[in-house]
C-alpha cells in the first residue's frame, strides 16, 4: 500500500483526526502569518520531526504545516494533557501519543510511536519534554528520547526550529488574543539515522548531540529578520522573576 493510499485509508478511520486536519489550519493561518519553511525536505515514508517547543501554542502551528505539506501527523504529547476532559477525548480521537513522563508507563509512548513510523506516519517529538522555562525562550537541554526513537527504526529526524509563538500561550500565560503574530516554522535537510536497537549508551547521547545541534541552527535561521508586532509588551513569566 503506497503512501497516499494509506492516508486516505487513515482519514476514513480516524474521522476525529480528518476534521481537526480540515479546520485546524484555516484557523491557525487566520489568527498568525505561519511561514512554512523547508517543508521538501520531509523525506518520503516515515519521519520523525524534532522540534524546539515554545508554548502550548506551537504544535497546531507545526501541525499545520506538516499536514500542508501532506504529512500524517502524531504528536508525542505529555499525559497530564489528557487529565482534560475534552483535549483528551480530543487527542485520543485523532491517535496522538501519550507520554507518561517518569513512570513505570514511560516506555509505552517509544513503543506507540515505533508502530506509527511502521505505518508510514510522521512522528513529532519535543526533544525538550516541555515548553522551554527559560524567560529569554532559549531552549531547555534535550532529553534522549528522539535518538532512541530513531535507532530503534531508522527513521530520519528532521530538524525544526520555529520562532515567533512565544509570543502566544508560553508557558505561565493566556494569550495575548491578538492577530498577526508571525510564526516562522523551519525545516532543515533530514539527519539519517542506522538502525541501531541495542542503543549504546554513547551513540545515544551522541545521536541526541547531532539532532539538538541541527534544531539550534533552524532557529537561529527561523529568527533571522523577526520582529514583534508593535503592541507587544513582553510580559513577567512567573518561573522567571
Amino acid at each position: 500500500m503506497d503512501c497516499t493510499i494509506s492516508r486516505i485509508v487513515a482519514g476514513q478511520r480516524e474521522p476525529l483526526y480528518t476534521l481537526a486536519r480540515t479546520v485546524v489550519p484555516p484557523v491557525v493561518r487566520f489568527w498568525v502569518r505561519l511561514e512554512c519553511r523547508g517543508m521538501e525536505h520531509l523525506p518520503d515514508g516515515p519521519a520523525i520531526v524534532a522540534a524546539n517547543h515554545l508554548s502550548y501554542f506551537d504544535p497546531v502551528c507545526l501541525g499545520s504545516c506538516l499536514h500542508e505539506a501532506g504529512r500524517k501527523v502524531q504528536f508525542l504529547a505529555k499525559s497530564e494533557l489528557y487529565r482534560n476532559p475534552v483535549l483528551g477525548w480530543v487527542l485520543r480521537g485523532a491517535q496522538q501519543i501519550p507520554v507518561y513522563r517518569e513512570s513505570r508507563d514511560a516506555a509505552k509512548a517509544l513503543d506507540a510511536a515505533v508502530r506509527a513510523l511502521d505505518r508510514g506516519a510522521t512522528v513529532v517529538v519535543y526533544p525538550e519534554g516541555t515548553t522551554t522555562k527559560n524567560p529569554d525562550f532559549s531552549p531547555l537541554r534535550p532529553k534522549n528520547g528522539v535518538a532512541r526513537l530513531a535507532l530503534l527504526t531508522g527513521a530520519p529526524v528532521v530538524p525544526v526550529g520555529q520562532w515567533g509563538a512565544h509570543l502566544l500561550f508560553a508557558q505561565g500565560r493566556i494569550g495575548p488574543f491578538r492577530r498577526g503574530i508571525r510564526v516562522v516554522m523551519s525545516a532543515g535537510p533530514p539527519l539519517p539515522m542506522d538502525r541501531d536497537p541495542s542503543m549504546p549508551r554513547d551513540r545515544i547521547k551522541a545521536e541526541t548531540a547531532r539532532v539538538w545541534d541541527a534544531i539550534t541552527e533552524q532557529i537561529a535561521v527561523a529568527k533571522l529578520g523577526w520582529e514583534p508586532p508593535a503592541w507587544y509588551r513582553p510580559a513577567a513569566r512567573a518561573h522567571g522573576r
